[in-house]
């Protein structure tokens, strides 16, 4: 399976050629997919690294010279975890191909690199490192409640990854199905908290049937990550507003000085006092006798004026005094 790395042309080459043999005893899982063995486990596996911004913009799912996967590859996930068929399947019919149809999307085993973001939760079982916390994919959680898978090995939990086993959780919608997370730590990895790095791991494990006995509750079960995980999920942070334009939380939203624009040009004002309404206020503030005072003072013409307009002499009349 891939891990962080992309893989070399030769090795994609040969993963062609021979449809995943890479030398006796050796072969490479496909990025995504899945296989069902003899007895009739059913294996899945998703190889690559976790990238937000990769995994929802790319166009089509990345191949091995990638190192990341995409919501294409996991779509492809999910479609072939509806079929029970093996890699020598051949169709010669419709039939042979319904006949190979699952009606379930249960599986036995899941392979990965990445870490689903949940699988923390509700855990006391310490981490090898606090990082390990938040390397989650959180569309990987999506797979997991969908799949519910009885065994889940992951390989990328740290730079190196580090050994991690969780308490087994159960399915209580799948008659208390035991699911169990191991994370594998790096070949010939450097011990941490005084015990060696495990990269490999002893089980056995049997195909379900309907006539199986239901397995027993784990002394160690915990509630599952993945449905509980809602009540864990922290409250979406506003995003941070500057004190130059941003509202106080205390006063709202205040204005900050400006100069005068356009737009508060055209905002609705108050019309201007017009000139009979300041004179009349101002006359209020007077008394009776001095606003009649004032009043017949504006109306009667200035002592120093004559009554009636001035007289200018004729025009013959001025003319015979120039002669």
């Amino acid at each position: 399976m891939q891990g962080d790395n992309p893989l070399s042309d030769s090795v994609i080459q040969k993963f062609a050629k021979t449809g995943g043999e890479l030398c006796k005893n050796v072969f490479l899982l496909n990025k995504s997919g899945i296989i069902t063995t003899a007895n009739g486990l059913r294996i899945a596996c998703l190889g690559g690294r976790y990238d937000p911004e990769i995994y929802a913009s790319a166009e089509a799912p990345p191949g091995f010279s990638s190192p990341f996967f995409s919501s294409h590859t996991m779509e492809r996930l999910l479609s072939n975890t509806l079929t029970t068929s093996t890699a020598k399947q051949s169709y010669k019919s419709l039939a042979d191909i319904q006949s190979t149809a699952s009606s379930s999307q249960l599986i036995d085993v899941l392979i990965t690199n990445a870490w689903p973001a949940a699988i923390t939760n509700i855990s006391s079982t310490p981490l090898p490192s606090p990082e390990l916390s938040s390397i989650g994919a959180h569309p990987l959680d999506d797979t997991i409640r969908r799949t519910k898978p009885r065994y889940h090995f992951a390989a990328g939990g740290g730079q190196p990854p580090m050994f991690w086993e969780r308490e087994p959780f159960l399915w209580s919608d799948e008659d208390n199905r035991v699911s169990r997370f191991v994370s594998l730590g790096a070949f010939g990895g450097e011990p941490t908290s005084g015990k060696k790095q495990r990269w490999f791991y002893a089980f056995s494990i049997a195909p379900n049937s309907a006539a199986a006995t239901p397995a027993p509750r784990p002394a160690n079960a915990t509630k599952n990550p993945f449905t509980e995980a809602q009540s864990f999920a922290r409250p979406m942070k506003r995003p941070h507003e500057s004190t130059a334009e941003g509202e106080n939380y205390i006063f709202g939203n205040v204005r900050q000085p400006q100069k005068r624009t356009r737009v508060a040009a055209t905002r609705v004002q108050m019309p201007p006092m017009r000139v009979e309404r300041a004179l009349y206020q101002r006359l209020s503030r007077t008394d009776e006798a001095s606003r009649r005072i004032h009043m017949q003072d504006m109306q009667q013409p200035r002592a120093s004026q004559a009554e009636g307009g001035l007289h200018m002499p004729r025009l013959r009349e001025r003319r015979a005094l120039y002669r």
